[in-house]
């Protein structure tokens, strides 16, 4: 084994910590690799910072990415980098079935986002190395069907999952197998959009007390909105922890609006996105009267028939918090 290799089996099994990374950085500075121990510790110190990426990040990533992913080509169909190391890769589901084991030996990685998949699904959710990922993106597949979504809940390597997206990704039985999964135990985000005509277990979902921990949940697309989302403003609902909600293109009303804005248990929400529904001056003095919307941060309203009495009123209660 070289000695490279030995810092990179140290960062990949600790991939929270930017420690084992600076040192693995000192070490390329010293064998001839300044630029890419450069580009590790902008990134780290961009994180520790929380600020954007800056023009000399990128011109190092632009100039160098084709090398620095070379492990994974084959792999993986993309990669993006975080802490200086690829930790969110594109991925097929028949490759990654192959090639899990070397993926999660080669780089830190955290997030996996299945670029395509049809029966695999079962397959994939028995792979242990799922045990490694924080987030499992399965957007966009239209595949995860009944028999998929009963392998997702069953999936006992899941304990470290933080987020989940399947967006445009479930139908009627999936989503009513989803709504009974008790081992996510550690999910924050969950991306539902794109329900369409399939959100009929969507209420049992919302119910359910094991998705308590959520803090991020995203809605939108969805028929019927009403009887979908009733959950969401019923006094027993037991997301209490929700910070952002995403309820864009539902065909949202002034009506439930208004129901939704005097739900207490909301007042911890800081991201409220609406897009596309069909608000007007009432929702408007819905949300300027809620006990709870003068905490958010953004307030997402772009796409409403809001005549100008609503975004005046709006503006003067939301000001620079207020996106139309």
């Amino acid at each position: 084994m070289a000695l490279g290799d030995s810092f990179l089996d140290d960062i990949v099994s600790h991939p929270l910590e930017h420690g084992p990374r600076r040192v693995y950085a000192d070490w390329l500075d010293e064998h001839g690799d300044p630029d890419r121990a450069e580009f590790i510790r902008l990134q780290i110190d961009r994180l520790e910072a929380g600020t954007p990426p800056r023009a000399r990040e990128r011109e190092l990533l632009a100039a160098n990415e084709q090398r620095w992913t070379e492990p994974l080509h084959g792999i993986v169909q993309r990669a993006r980098f975080s802490g200086g190391f690829p930790e969110t890769v594109f991925v097929r589901a028949d490759t990654f079935l192959k090639q899990a084991g070397e993926l999660f030996r080669r780089a830190p990685v955290r997030h996996l986002v299945f670029a395509t998949g049809q029966g695999e699904w079962p397959e994939v959710f028995r792979c242990k190395h799922l045990a490694r990922a924080e987030t499992l993106d399965l957007r966009d597949q239209a595949c995860l069907d009944e028999a998929g979504a009963r392998g997702l809940a069953a999936c006992p390597h899941l304990k470290k999952l933080r987020a989940l997206a399947l967006r445009y990704s479930l139908d009627e039985g999936g989503l009513g197998v989803l709504a009974t999964a008790t081992n996510l135990p550690g999910l924050r985000t969950l991306d539902l959009y794109g329900l369409g005509s399939s959100w009929p277990g969507l209420p049992a979902l919302l119910q359910a007390p094991q998705w308590a921990g959520l803090s991020v949940l995203s809605l939108g697309d969805l028929e019927e909105c009403l009887p979908a989302v009733a959950p969401l403003y019923l006094p027993s609902c037991p997301l209490r922890g929700l910070a952002e909600l995403y309820l864009g293109w539902c065909g949202l009303s002034d009506d439930l609006l208004a129901l939704l804005a005097q739900a207490p248990h909301l007042h911890g929400l800081r991201v409220l996105d609406l897009t596309g529904n069909q608000l007007r001056t009432a929702g408007g003095r819905a949300l300027r009267d809620s006990p709870w919307a003068g905490g958010l941060r953004q307030l997402h309203l772009k796409g409403n028939p809001l005549g100008p009495r609503a975004r005046r009123l709006l503006k003067d209660t939301f000001g620079d918090r207020l996106y139309l």
